[in-house]
Formats: structure tokens, C-alpha cells, sequence
């Protein structure tokens, strides 16, 4: 995968990318009756910003919109408090930038403060970003996710925060989840784990929603769409996460909220 030159910020993509990308599964010539999972590794937030990380469903549209700038920080002279790329420039442009992070939060996990300096040069007026704002797209990221790992689970396909992620039981149990050939046929096999692909890769960018929130939310519906019944563009997402058992009521009102009526 080519990434253009983000100067201080190449440093950070060297690993930020991940291991795999969705390409992998597709390119892939194993036994998809017999695999093990193919998993992208931990906070491939560079991967996500740029939109080139997740598997990408044939005939869907994942380019960033025209109006999209996080990819630009540090780069285009309009975004630039740094010259330094996207990462150093929403990093490390607080005046804690060694902590790596561009928000504070409280003991509970809500954000109390937004440290990176430039976020103000363009969220304003209508799109000013606020604590508790953000805290609130945080927290419907997060359920969005919940509700995509128990629309697997309805398929028998169990995440679990433990290599390799994707189990045949619920909390690990039952040896890993090897034949993705069994949910829709050998046809749509690398969609199956595509989709596990996805939900495990945004699992792992706790700040996904930040990164690039339309190519995240694109991949959670996209995935969610599939695994429902193994078409893509007949979900009603309202209907299928009001009928997810697992999910609290403020869950399910949470990921509805994330991922809207309509494909992102």
C-alpha cells in the first residue's frame, strides 16, 4: 500500500497501517472452508484515515468525500499548525504532545477536554467540536461495533478479545471459527471473514470514529449489511439492531444513532 510523503508523520504509519489489509483476504488462495482468521493487528488508525485499510465490498463506494480534510492536516497549507503530517499534527500539537493524545477524559472514560490544538482551525460554528459531543460519537462508535460482533454472533461467529479473535462459542469457547465457507457458501466465503475483517480492525482503532468516520462507518454497515442475510443493499439497520438480544436499549439507540437509516 503507497502513502503519500507526511513528513514527521511517516514515522507513525511505518505501523499504524497494520499488517494485512482487507486485499489480503481477497488476494488470499486458502481453503476458506479451513482458515484461520486474517487479522489486520492492532491500531491501524493511518490505514483508516486514508481509507485503504478495510475489506472493501465489490461495488461499493468507500472514497473519502470531497469535503473530507483529516488526511490533509499537516500537509495543505490551510491545515497546517505543523508541517508534519496528520498524526504529529492531531497528536502532538497539544502542550502535552509527548502523551500522544488530543483529549483528556475523566475517571468514568467521558472526554473533558480536546487538547489537540487543531481541531479548532476548522470544526467552528456548526461543527464545533465540544467534550461532551465527542464523547457522545465515541460512545455510539463503540455500539455500532458491539452491534456489528452480535450480528456475527447470530451467524455462530463469536468475537473475543483474545487471538484469534473469532471463536465457534461465545467467550473463546469452542476452538476458533476456521470455515467461513459454512455461513453463505464457498462463493461469498471471503465476504464472511471480510466482514469479521472489519469489525475486528475497528475494534482495535479505539478512535476510528476520529480518523475517518465515513470510510467507518461505510465498513460497519457494509459488513453488517452482508452478514445479515449474504446480499448487500436490502438491510433495514433500524429493524436488525432493534433485534439484537445482547444489545441494551441504549446500545441499540446508540449504534441506530452511529449508523443512521442510510448506507453513509
Amino acid at each position: 500500500m503507497n502513502y503519500p510523503d507526511l513528513k514527521g508523520s511517516n514515522v507513525c504509519m511505518a505501523c499504524h497501517t497494520g499488517r494485512e489489509t482487507g486485499d489480503s483476504i481477497k488476494n488470499s488462495m486458502g481453503n476458506f472452508s479451513s482458515l484461520s482468521f486474517i487479522n489486520s493487528h492492532y491500531l491501524a488508525a493511518g490505514g483508516q484515515l486514508f481509507g485503504t485499510t478495510g475489506y472493501e465490498y465489490d461495488g461499493r463506494n468507500y472514497a473519502n468525500p470531497s469535503y473530507f480534510k483529516h488526511d490533509k492536516i499537516g500537509i495543505t497549507e490551510s491545515l497546517s499548525i505543523t508541517k508534519n503530517g496528520p498524526c504529529v499534527g492531531c497528536h502532538m500539537s497539544s502542550d502535552n504532545g509527548h502523551l500522544f493524545t488530543n483529549v483528556k477524559k475523566d475517571s468514568t472514560g467521558a472526554i473533558t477536554e480536546i487538547t489537540s490544538k487543531v481541531c479548532a482551525s476548522c470544526h467552528t460554528g456548526t461543527y464545533a467540536l465540544i467534550p461532551t459531543k465527542l464523547t457522545e460519537e465515541e460512545e455510539d462508535y463503540q455500539s455500532a461495533i458491539k452491534a456489528a460482533m452480535a450480528v456475527m454472533a447470530v451467524k455462530g461467529i463469536y468475537f473475543y478479545e483474545a487471538h484469534p479473535y473469532w471463536y465457534k462459542g461465545p467467550n473463546g469457547t469452542l476452538g476458533a471459527f476456521t470455515n467461513w465457507a459454512s455461513i453463505y457458501g464457498k462463493a461469498k466465503a471471503k465476504d464472511v471473514m471480510g466482514a469479521a475483517f472489519n469489525i475486528n480492525l475497528l475494534a482495535h482503532d479505539p478512535g476510528g470514529y476520529a480518523h475517518n468516520r465515513y470510510y467507518v462507518k461505510r465498513l460497519l454497515w457494509d459488513s453488517i449489511d452482508f452478514m445479515e442475510d449474504g446480499v448487500l443493499g436490502n438491510v433495514n439497520m433500524s429493524t436488525l439492531i432493534d433485534g439484537l438480544a445482547s444489545l441494551t436499549t441504549a446500545e441499540k439507540t446508540a449504534a441506530k444513532t452511529y449508523l443512521g437509516t442510510t448506507r453513509p
